[in-house]
């Protein structure tokens, strides 16, 4: 949702119309009433965490390898805990150089995230 923008306006957009749909009296599930069918994919953990209170968050295993990126294709409860980035950046053959640099920034940014 909301590419090539900026990390900010994505995950504000992307939580404002996704609020908008969940909360739209016409997505009420008539088998359960009361409760919203809203279903939508990111990656983005900051999304997750915005929108936690009010959705059921589900994911896939996925795994590098050789041969790219695979999925198991079986739900799991809770957000995707794994992160495939830069280890598709590794394996596409970038220099080792950029994958330490990205590998560190991504250090860098989880734990400026937790703080």
């Amino acid at each position: 949702m909301f590419r090539r923008t900026s990390t900010t306006e994505r995950v504000a957009t992307a939580e404002a119309v996704l609020r908008e749909l969940l909360e739209r009296p016409e997505q009420v599930d008539r088998a359960a009433p009361g409760a919203r069918v809203v279903v939508a994919a990111t990656h983005d953990r900051e999304l997750v965490r915005l929108l936690d209170r009010h959705c059921a968050a589900y994911h896939f295993t996925d795994t590098v390898g050789s041969d790219g990126l695979s999925f198991d294709y079986r739900l799991r409860e809770g957000p995707a805990v794994s992160r495939n980035a830069v280890a598709l950046l590794q394996a596409c053959d970038a220099p080792a150089r950029v994958v330490r640099r990205a590998r560190a920034r991504q250090a860098d940014l989880d734990r400026a995230s937790t703080q």
